[in-house]
């Protein structure tokens, strides 16, 4: 019995080494990617316009998360086009004894065209399986920040002033990854990256110009309409 466990395990590491009898992974013409997104802004606690000090929206939420799709094509085994969408959400805004932000939501949906930068997948071994990738992107997409309570007390003869309670801005910017692909069969497997992004934003209800944020990305790819496969 032991024997026998020997032998399969003996077996399993053949198939993930990749020595002989080996079936070879290739590239994937079409890959169709989705996972999970967590981050952090960064930047300044507090603004400062002309003296006039204020806590910084973005960088005083506690973290962000959310969810990504993306696909990308080309018959290039080094470089594929693409383009993607984003949703994550922010919450936990604190910032000493202020409460400017205290309970407000941010959901930030994003649209990229993406450029893949790639390294071929090799004939053999372990990196016939694992790919390391580097990503750009121009994005553009909207931030809406939804508040608790109103910023400023608006007051009127009828008491009809409405409080602004929402705001949803236009952003644009680039974002760069880089990461690595592992395939599990020759149609599915995983990744894992790191990224960079910076957007500038204009608002009426924050004084923040610009979103800075990294980040980590992991999801499943789907392989679509892969090459020959090949036998040796």
């Amino acid at each position: 019995m032991k024997k026998t466990y020997k032998i399969q395990a003996l077996s399993v590491l053949i198939l993930l080494m990749g020595v002989e009898l080996h079936a070879q992974f290739t590239e994937g013409r079409i890959n169709l990617y989705a996972g999970y997104s967590m981050g952090t802004y960064r930047g300044d606690s507090l603004i400062n316009e002309d003296g006039f000090v204020t806590p910084a929206l973005y960088p005083n939420f506690s973290g962000m998360n959310g969810w990504m799709v993306k696909a990308l094509a080309g018959g290039n085994k080094y470089i594929r086009i693409g383009a993607g969408f984003d949703h994550v959400k922010a919450r936990g805004w604190e910032y000493r004894e202020e409460i400017d932000y205290e309970g407000s939501e941010m959901v930030m949906n994003s649209y990229s065209l993406i450029a893949q930068f790639r390294t071929k997948l090799a004939r053999a071994g372990i990196l016939n399986r694992i790919s390391v990738c580097a990503e750009l992107a121009p994005v553009v997409g909207t931030a809406r920040l939804t508040l608790s309570h109103p910023l400023v007390d608006i007051e009127s003869e009828d008491d009809s002033a409405e409080q602004p309670m929402e705001t949803s801005d236009l952003f644009a910017g680039g974002r760069v990854a880089a990461g690595f692909e592992c395939l599990i069969t020759n149609t599915f497997g995983f990744y894992i990256s790191c990224s960079f992004s910076y957007q500038q934003v204009d608002s009426k209800l924050y004084h923040d110009d610009r979103i800075i944020s990294p980040g980590l990305d992991a999801g499943f790819i789907v392989r679509l309409m892969n090459d020959k496969r090949y036998y040796y």
